[in-house]
Formats: structure tokens, C-alpha cells, sequence
């Protein structure tokens, strides 16, 4: 008997590449031993050392529990890379996904969903007007699940080619943006060389207004028409 015909086939496509936000800065609650919920909060600093505790770490479908010596068996994928993308200010991953069950759960619009151990904390604080506990100054990722309701509701799982086509459009935007306030700066300088004031913020959209000189000429085309 040849013995791979004993080995469970659950695969029929090549192994396929995939990029997923699973996380950003911001505030998230874990239960306490009382039952009730703690808040804490996570920085883009602690979450950009994180990264490289992602690599080679495995995909799972839903969240699990498993030793080291079952993980080839129950892996779905292996994550290839995590890091900071610069366009939208969160953080992606790179996988690879390597079963059918995975490709079917991504297909259906399941998300992603990252288990993490916390290795260090800090004081508490505020951010965005929420107060939190504790602050997570590093930690070591575990593994990543593909589940159908995500804690962190902006993830999402792309293409290669959605993603080549995502980072181009925020691209746009971050240009427009540094654009619009490069023109802001200008007025800014503008009008404190013109007043002698501090201007704090540029904040206009001026629309309808006359130079005196236009005003002048529009008064003289009145005239000449009356006569």
C-alpha cells in the first residue's frame, strides 16, 4: 500500500497569496477575573516592534488552541510578513493560504482576527477621549484566525491585485491632502505678511469673492451700458 494514499487531501489549488488589515492604534477590552471588562490601549510604536513576532505564524480557522507538535496538521496557511502601511496609518499582513477550508471561508467574506501575548504594560491614560487602564508596550503574536465576526471591525483580507489597487487610491488622497495644505501654507504666510497677524489655521473655501479692481471694472461696464 503506498502509504500517501493514508494522507488527507485537502487542498485542490495551488497555495495562493493574500494580504489582510488586522489591526490598528486604538483601545481594546479583555475581560477581568470579576467578569467585567478592562481597557487598554495599544499604540502604532508597540504594534510596529510586534510585527516580526508575526512571521511563519499559523492561519487557523476560528481561534484555537493548539501545541506546537499539531500545528501542521491543523494550520489552513502561514503568515508571511506583518507591517505598518503607510497609506491608511494601519497595520497589514502578508499570507500564504494553503487549504481548501481557507479558501472557501475567505471566498464566503470571512475576516481575520489576531491572538497576541501581552509581554509588557504600562500606566494608564487617555486616547480620543477614552479612558483606559493600562497601556500594551510590547507584545508577541501567536497566531491568526479566519473568522466570520472580527473583534477590530476594519479587517479585511484583499488580493494581491485589490491590495496593489487600495494603496494606489489612499496614495491619491495622501497626495491631495499634502497638496491642499501645501496651497494653505501658502495663504497662511500670505496673510500674516499682509496683516501682521498669527494666523493658527487655514480653514476656507472661498467662493464668489471680488478683487477691488474686478469690482471697479464691473461698475465701469455698468456705466458704459447706461449710456
Amino acid at each position: 500500500m503506498n502509504i500517501f494514499n493514508k494522507l488527507k487531501n485537502s487542498i485542490s489549488q495551488y497555495p495562493k497569496v493574500f494580504f489582510a488589515r488586522h489591526i490598528g492604534e486604538g483601545v481594546v477590552s479583555y475581560k477581568n477575573t470579576d467578569g467585567g471588562e478592562d481597557i487598554f490601549f495599544i499604540g502604532n510604536d508597540t504594534l510596529k516592534k510586534m510585527n516580526a513576532s508575526f512571521t511563519g505564524k499559523p492561519v487557523y480557522i476560528q481561534h484555537q488552541e493548539v501545541p506546537l507538535s499539531q500545528m501542521k496538521e491543523r494550520a489552513v496557511g502561514y503568515v508571511v510578513e506583518s507591517f505598518y502601511l503607510h497609506e491608511d496609518g494601519k497595520q497589514w499582513l502578508k499570507m500564504l493560504i494553503t487549504d481548501d477550508e481557507a479558501f472557501d471561508a475567505i471566498q464566503n467574506g470571512w475576516k481575520v482576527s489576531n491572538a497576541y501575548n501581552v509581554k509588557d504594560l504600562g500606566a494608564g491614560g487617555v486616547w480620543h477621549n477614552i479612558p483606559y487602564k493600562r497601556e500594551i508596550l510590547d507584545g508577541e503574536y501567536e497566531h491568526l484566525a479566519l473568522v466570520a465576526d472580527p473583534r477590530y471591525e476594519e479587517a479585511v483580507i484583499l488580493t494581491p491585485e485589490d491590495f496593489k489597487s487600495y494603496k494606489e487610491a489612499k496614495k491619491k488622497e495622501l497626495d491631495a491632502m499634502s497638496l491642499d495644505n501645501s496651497k494653505k501654507a501658502v495663504i497662511k504666510k500670505s496673510v500674516e505678511n499682509m496683516t501682521g497677524l498669527k494666523v493658527a489655521e487655514v480653514n476656507v473655501h472661498v467662493q464668489g469673492v471680488k478683487t477691488e479692481r474686478e469690482e471697479n471694472n464691473s461698475e465701469e461696464n455698468e456705466r458704459a451700458k447706461e449710456e
